[in-house]
């Protein structure tokens, strides 16, 4: 059930899924920055952070040596823009 709520905040539908789809909701063309904070909690839900929701390169946050994410870390506090109430 989170994940079907993660979908619809982000402003997918059933319909949006189809192969003939030509629409996407508007979250798709946001930049992290100017999503909501339950657009936000939903793409963390759908395991999106900001790194690859804005498309950087995974080189900018992974490291391969350390064979670790440095963009998020599983202890680390939640940002305070991300509202997981919606869940």
């Amino acid at each position: 059930e989170d994940l079907k709520v993660a979908i619809e905040t982000l402003g997918w539908t059933e319909d949006m899924w189809s192969d003939e789809a030509e629409v996407s909701p508007a979250s798709e063309s946001k930049p992290w920055s100017d999503l909501t904070p339950e657009e936000k909690a939903a793409a963390t839900r759908l395991c999106y952070f900001e790194e690859i929701w804005n498309g950087q390169p995974i080189t900018d946050w992974y490291d391969y040596n350390a064979g670790m994410n440095t963009a998020v870390t599983a202890d680390g506090p939640l940002p305070k823009d991300i509202d997981l109430e919606i869940f």
